[in-house]
């Protein structure tokens, strides 16, 4: 009863003080302040996204967690230091009280962050009402505001009493904060974000779940180790007349504080050790790098794929056709470090593998002979690169796997010749399956539906997606197009006329080019989540992030240049991805890259269709993007290079090659122009396609036909 009432005081005191009300209100206006974040973050494709739920709740609760951590924080050492301030901690010492004082202080700061994060709730849906026309939905900002923004609190007020409780000085528990708080927003591990996520929004298209299970196991780590930190304190608190050992001793004696410290402590260890979601070692990051086995090579391929997406988990069972040299080869295959391999059969007889030290690789002997069959059978769910970009996921209502997350084992073999892929993909009844290649039939058992397909292409690119879509079909020429998007997105889809810009451009680049190599293939253009900013395009799918099908309102193309550039010019540069990089597969090596050719291509359609006052900027970024790396501080240096850290030395030198493989070959190609003729180049490439449809194509190839020195990408060749 005692403990009771003196929470209860502490509540008391804490909500008559100006300062706290003030916090509360503070946070409340950031909350409301971050509802409109997507118009002002850093990524600038997401300006003017359609406001709903879920793209508000995220900036609500990512801005009042930064405002509000720092601030409680503030609150918890004022608060936990007023003793000591107005020297009154030996007569509350002296009654046997201090640490049972200090304990209900911050639960009552404990209470304080609830009711903060409460009032924030109502701010919320108040301004939701305000700021837009779309429903009011309750669980996306009950999930932000529950598991963002009310952890941040608690976890601040944590912090900062263990903080006190180990210095017991005011100073160094404001700059140790400082430090912890800083971390918890810009780390680039999301496991110390516990400030703000990794995310920038969350999906209208694919919900919460791809980025929300971070969020909770992030919780869970912060949970463990706050818990342990404050123990920690409790156990290392000073006595009044005691030296510290003295003081470590005594609270020693109380056995259980110390050591239900060192388990959670433990905990915390075990939880951060076994992290389920990511992979770091991915080969994703070097997948260019990654040596390719000559003596092997895949002519066919065959996958049965089952969706459990209640449990977010895939089971497949894979067949690979290799052709090879007679003797004995070695191969590897990039698997998925979250499937489990049950099962290798080479030749119908059960084999061994052995996996790749530090990478989601395994190594796979193939006997002699022309011929091998290899078999795998596995299952589990997709772990992600990283917290960002997500190559692949499984939710119940939506499902996107890139070959890049490599939910199809891929085989590290050289390309020879075409790939024929067949297969089939069964899932929930309520989703409809888009895969590469045709659709053969569509067959439903009880709640399910199973999907076959087959395709013929130059490599294999097996993407699969899945949701609950509208399609829409039509023709452009004799290419046959499906559209597949999502039903909440169809009234601004409609508005903004994107299945005519799709026709148009699909229009000018068959008389460009002609023909795509795939026409013998539906062209389908699948809504993807907004997980995956951009596009991306194999074989016969191209994908489009939600946000160019979801915007606040229908641009005018002519005039408003944002549509353009941010828009018009992804579409675009994904579907000139049929001819460069899935019709013709380019062998890419620096700057000789698909991605180039796209990127030309699609400046070509919009410098046909839009004003030159705007689409005169794109050659522009292209000139900043190829020299922005002779201006960087580490080429300046070359010893900064050696000194900085692996991980960053590797993503800055991959940014650099990036920027540059979409940035230089088009500048080369205008230059060509002005010295051959847009004519000339034109046939030129034409000429290039037609020959390379469905083949791999070299550089030295591309020369050969555009002639000796009217592309020079660099001094020498690439």
């Amino acid at each position: 009863m005692n403990t009771i009432r003196m929470l209860t005081n502490e509540l008391r005191l804490l909500w008559r003080s100006v300062l706290a009300r003030l916090i509360v209100v503070l946070i409340a206006s950031f909350a409301v302040l971050g509802m409109q974040a997507i118009d002002h973050a850093d990524a600038m494709q997401f300006h003017g996204m359609g406001r709903t739920s879920l793209t508000m709740s995220l900036g609500a609760s990512q801005y009042a967690a930064l405002a509000g951590a720092a601030l409680f924080a503030m609150l918890t050492l004022l608060v936990l230091s007023r003793d000591r301030r107005q020297r009154s901690r030996a007569i509350i010492e002296a009654a046997g009280g201090h640490g049972r004082v200090m304990a209900t202080r911050i639960v009552a700061l404990l209470g304080l962050a609830f009711l903060t994060a409460l009032a924030t709730l109502i701010a919320t849906f108040l301004a939701h009402h305000a700021l837009t026309s779309a429903p009011c939905e309750l669980s996306p900002y009950l999930f932000s505001l529950g598991l963002i923004l009310l952890p941040a609190l608690w976890f601040a007020v944590l912090i900062a009493a263990a903080l006190d409780l180990a210095f017991e000085n005011l100073d160094i528990a404001f700059l140790s904060f400082g430090v912890v708080y800083f971390t918890g927003f810009t780390s680039p591990n999301y496991l110390f974000r516990w400030v703000q996520t990794s995310a920038s929004v969350y999906s209208d298209f694919g919900g919460i779940e791809p980025v929300g299970r971070l969020v909770v196991y992030n919780r869970l780590f912060w949970t463990c180790l706050v818990t342990s930190a404050v123990l920690a304190g409790f156990s290392c608190r000073r006595h009044p007349g005691f030296s510290l050992r003295a003081s470590l001793a005594k609270n020693a004696g109380r056995g259980i504080l110390p050591a239900t410290a060192l388990v959670v402590i433990a905990v915390s260890v075990w939880v951060y050790a076994n992290e389920p979601h990511l992979f770091p070692q991915d080969s994703i990051f070097r997948k260019g790098d990654l040596p390719r086995s000559e003596q092997a090579w895949l002519e066919t391929a065959e996958c049965h794929t089952q969706l459990q997406t209640h449990a977010k988990t895939l089971a497949v069972e894979a067949q690979y056709g290799f052709g090879k040299e007679p003797g004995p080869v070695e191969i590897e295959f990039i698997t998925n470090a979250g499937l489990r391999i049950e099962v290798l059969t080479i030749n119908g007889a059960n084999a061994a593998w052995s996996p790749v030290p530090d990478s989601d690789r395994v190594r796979v002997s193939l006997p002699a002979g022309p011929r091998a069959d290899v078999e795998f059978r596995y299952q589990g769910h997709i772990r992600y690169p990283r917290p960002g970009g997500l190559p692949g996921y499984i939710t119940d209502h939506s499902v996107y796997l890139l070959e890049d997350c490599h939910w199809l084992f891929e085989p590290l073999t050289q390309a020879k010749g075409s790939v024929k892929m067949s297969g089939s993909v069964t899932a929930p009844a309520h989703l409809t399956v888009v895969t590469a290649g045709r659709l053969e039939s569509v067959t439903q058992n009880g709640d399910s539906r199973t999907w076959r397909f087959a395709a013929t292409g130059p490599e294999l690119t097996p993407g699969l997606f899945a949701a609950e879509y509208s399609c829409q079909t039509f023709s452009v020429g004799p290419a046959q197009v499906e559209f597949y998007y999502s039903p909440k997105h169809e009234t601004y889809i409609r508005a903004a006329g994107i299945a005519n810009h799709i026709r148009d451009m699909l229009g000018f680049y068959q008389e460009l080019m002609g023909l795509s190599a795939f026409d013998d293939l539906p062209l389908k253009i699948v809504e993807t989540s907004v997980y995956k900013p951009g596009g991306h395009a194999s074989l016969n799918v191209v994908t489009l992030a939600e946000y160019m099908l979801n915007r606040a309102k229908v641009s005018d193309p002519n005039t408003d240049p944002r549509f353009i550039l941010r828009d018009m010019k992804t579409l675009a540069h994904e579907l000139a991805h049929q001819w460069w990089g899935s019709g013709v597969a380019v062998a890419e090596s620096g700057v000789w890259s698909s991605e180039g050719l796209a990127e030309y291509m699609a400046y070509k359609y919009l410098a046909a269709r839009y004003p030159p006052q705007i689409t005169h900027n794109i050659p522009g970024g292209w000139r900043g993007s190829a020299s922005a790396h002779k201006y960087a501080y580490y080429r300046k240096d070359p010893r900064a290079l050696e000194r900085m850290r692996p991980a960053l030395r590797e993503k800055l030198l991959q940014n650099e090659i990036k920027g540059q493989a979409y940035s230089v070959l088009p500048l080369r190609l205008l230059a060509a122009e002005e010295h051959a003729g847009q004519e000339a180049i034109r046939n030129r490439l034409a000429e290039v396609f037609q020959r390379y449809r469905g083949r791999t194509l070299g550089w030295q190839d591309f020369t050969a036909i555009m002639g000796p020195g009217v592309i020079e990408l660099e001094k020498e060749e690439p």
